[in-house]
């Protein structure tokens, strides 16, 4: 599931209030085992972050380099066991940074997972 933007207001085509936007993000986020996320400077994914840690779910951060970041952001690298940082040049190669073996272990200490890296 991707939120808010695809998801939940359909990459703002949907005309949901401020309100029904938090409530459900907030609901996915809730329900979800993994955050994953790019916190650039969106507010939102921020607050989904913040959600996501508070409920105890480990989180990966997802480093674009075309995108700022965030102070959060710089600051999720070392300070946080439960929490992976990926980089990627670009949105098109984050797919093959996403499956590599760092990010296997890292997932196979929180999921049931099946198979290998990049399998």
């Amino acid at each position: 599931s991707f939120i808010p933007h695809r998801d939940v207001n359909a990459w703002g085509e949907r005309g949901l209030s401020a309100s029904q936007v938090v409530s459900l993000c907030s609901s996915y986020v809730a329900r979800t085992d993994l955050f994953v996320g790019v916190l650039g400077t969106s507010h939102g994914v921020h607050y989904e972050f913040g959600l996501a840690r508070g409920l105890g779910k480990p989180a990966i951060i997802l480093r674009v380099g075309a995108i700022p970041e965030s102070f959060v952001s710089k600051g999720t690298t070392e300070s946080l066991d439960d929490v992976l940082t990926v980089a990627a040049p670009t949105f098109d190669e984050a797919p093959a940074a996403l499956l590599s073996p760092e990010v296997y272990r890292f997932l196979s200490r929180y999921l049931p997972l099946v198979g290998g890296p990049n399998t």
